[in-house]
């Protein structure tokens, strides 16, 4: 084969290798409507008369901890916004703040992998009540006991769902282990709440060497072609 046809070979091979390496993968997803607990108290504990202590995901690989939650939880009805996979609105993490408003100050963590990963993303529909947590600090780690804050804290106690994004960068690009932390803060009542509905944790595949060998030489054809 002449070197010509090589190299263009190679240029194709290479487009089409970025191509699938800036593709959305999704990691994990939660739409939340199997999550059915009874009742609509403030005093619906994790691991107490039904209600979860671990949420795994949907769809994809991951957990959601309540371990750590003060308050308390419910289900309370969800939206179509940010779902996946045509998902009907059924239910949401509903995060209350429980007796003596103990969920402030307390969180709840998203465990998963990136291994082979990078460029997180995370989104999710978002609403609250008035009286909810109104101060809330995602934080990142990949040891689960050292995290560092991503931005400033959020508010989410307005009365109509809306979408929050929050994009990693390559902070967590190809960790084996990595959990986000959203920590919640604020709730002035029992009953207040924060509605978490169809979580997503998107990514992008890490190119293999060989896709990034081939990379280098499209830009080498590349060169010479501006030097021609």
């Amino acid at each position: 084969m002449k070197m010509k046809s090589m190299l263009a070979i190679a240029v194709v091979s290479a487009g089409s290798m970025t191509m699938a390496a800036s593709a959305d993968v999704i990691v994990a997803y939660w739409n939340f409507n199997s999550l059915d607990i009874p009742g609509t108290g403030s005093n619906n504990l994790p691991g107490v008369d039904g209600v979860p202590t671990d949420i795994a995901a949907d769809f994809g690989s991951g957990n959601i901890s309540l371990d750590n939650w003060g308050g308390s939880v419910n289900s309370f009805g969800g939206t179509t916004l940010n779902a996946l996979f045509d998902d009907v609105a059924g239910n949401t993490l509903s995060l209350q703040g429980g007796p003596d408003v103990g969920g402030n100050g307390t969180w709840i963590d998203i465990t998963f992998s990136m291994t082979d990963l990078q460029d997180l993303v995370m989104s999710f529909a978002g609403r609250g009540t008035g009286t909810g947590f109104n101060s809330n600090q995602v934080s990142y780690s990949t040891d689960g006991m050292s995290f560092t804050d991503l931005g400033s804290p959020y508010d989410s106690t307005q009365a109509s769902f809306q979408l929050y994004e929050f994009d990693f960068g390559s902070a967590l690009d190809d960790a084996d282990n990595v959990t986000i932390r959203i920590t919640f803060d604020g709730a002035t009542s029992g009953p207040g709440n924060n509605r978490i509905d169809n979580l997503q944790l998107n990514a992008a595949l890490i190119p293999a060497p060989g896709a990034l060998a081939l990379l280098g030489l499209a830009g080498i054809v590349g060169a010479r072609r501006r030097r021609a």
